[in-house]
C-alpha cells in the first residue's frame, strides 16, 4: 500500500510538472487566428506612453469602431481591446488594469448578454484559447472566478499551443491580418451584409446577474487607484432585436442608474436600423461603423471630456 501511494504521488507530481510546463510554454507568434490578435492588442497596451482611451468589450467594438476617426476627432490615443464577447469583460478588465497609466480612460462597452448569469466571466473555452496565442502569465492577474472558468479547458488549450508550432492555421481562420494598429477588425468592411433568417436566436435568455454591477464597481475602484477613470457605454443593437429584448435592456439601464456608475449614453441612442449591420446582433458594416463612431465621439466630448 505504501509503495502504491509513493508511485501515485510520483505520477501526480510528474503530471503537474508536465502540465505546468505546457501552460507556460511560450506560444507561437506566427498564429494567425482571430483570437491571436489579443497578443497584438496587449502589446500595444503595454507599450502605450501617453494618456489613452481604452475600450473594453466584445466584437461589437472589434467590428464596429473606427479608432482612427475617433482619435482624429478626440485628439486622444485610442486602444481598442474589443475582441470577442465570450472572453467576458471580467477577463478583459483583469488583463488590462495592470497596464493602465495615469490619466488613461477606460470605457466598458459590453454586449447585453454579458450581464446575464455569469457570462461576464466568459465561457471558459475562449479565455483558455488565449493561452494558445499570447503570454500565459496573464493567468496571475485573473480572479478566482475567471480561473475557475478556464480550468476545464486548460489541458486542451496547452496541448494546442504546442501543436501550433507544427501545424498551419485553417485558412478560414487566418483573421489576424485584418486587425489594424488600433485593434479594429476591418476584414468585413467590403463584404455584403449577412441577413439573419431567424430573429428568435437573438432573444436574450437568462436572468440579470445583479452581482455584476458590484463587480464593475470593484473594477472601477481598481482603475481609479491607478489614477485612471472609468465609464460605461452601450453597444450598437438592431432595432428589431432591441424590441424583442426591450424589457431586459431597460432593466440593465435601471441597474446602472441605481448603481451610480458613470454612463455616457442611453441604450436607445445605439439602436440602429438593420441595414447598418454586417452581421447580427452587433457587428456593424462600414456605414454603421462610421455612424456609431461619430455618435460615440460626440458622447465622449459632451460627457466625459467636458467633465474633465
Amino acid at each position: 500500500m505504501l509503495k502504491f501511494l509513493k508511485d501515485l504521488s510520483v505520477i501526480t507530481v510528474s503530471l503537474l510538472i508536465i502540465l505546468t510546463t505546457l501552460v507556460f510554454f511560450p506560444p507561437s507568434k506566427d498564429n494567425q487566428s482571430y483570437i491571436s490578435s489579443q497578443f497584438d492588442k496587449l502589446e500595444r497596451l503595454k507599450k502605450h506612453s501617453k494618456p489613452s482611451i481604452i475600450f473594453i468589450g466584445g466584437s461589437n467594438l472589434a467590428f464596429g469602431l473606427d479608432s482612427e476617426l475617433l482619435a482624429d476627432s478626440l485628439k486622444y490615443n485610442i486602444i481598442n481591446m474589443g475582441l470577442q464577447g465570450s472572453l467576458g469583460f471580467a477577463y478583459q478588465l483583469e488583463t488590462v488594469i495592470p497596464h493602465l497609466q495615469k490619466d488613461d480612460i477606460v470605457i466598458l462597452v459590453a454586449e447585453y448578454f454579458q450581464y446575464l448569469d455569469k457570462n461576464c466571466f466568459g465561457n471558459g473555452a475562449t479565455p483558455a484559447k488565449v493561452i494558445e496565442t499570447t503570454d500565459p502569465y496573464f493567468i496571475f492577474n485573473l480572479s478566482y472566478n475567471n480561473i475557475k472558468q478556464i480550468l476545464p479547458y486548460l489541458v486542451n488549450a496547452s496541448f494546442m499551443k504546442v501543436l501550433n508550432y507544427i501545424q498551419r492555421d485553417d485558412p478560414a481562420d487566418q483573421q489576424r491580418v485584418f486587425f489594424n494598429k488600433y485593434g479594429d477588425f476591418t476584414g468585413h468592411l467590403l463584404l455584403p451584409n449577412r441577413t439573419p433568417k431567424n430573429l428568435k436566436k437573438y432573444q436574450l435568455d437568462g436572468s440579470i446577474n445583479q452581482d455584476v454591477f458590484l463587480l464593475i464597481k470593484k473594477y472601477k475602484a481598481e482603475i481609479e487607484q491607478k489614477n485612471a477613470s472609468f465609464y460605461i457605454s452601450y453597444p450598437p443593437y438592431p432595432l428589431d432585436v432591441a424590441k424583442m429584448n426591450r424589457k431586459f435592456i431597460s432593466s440593465i439601464n435601471r441597474h446602472f442608474l441605481e448603481s451610480g456608475l458613470p454612463i455616457l449614453n442611453s441604450p436607445e441612442a445605439y439602436f440602429f436600423r438593420s441595414p447598418l449591420f454586417f452581421e447580427y446582433a452587433d457587428h456593424l458594416n462600414a456605414t454603421g461603423r462610421k455612424i456609431r463612431t461619430i455618435k460615440l465621439a460626440n458622447d465622449i466630448k459632451n460627457g466625459l471630456l467636458k467633465i474633465q
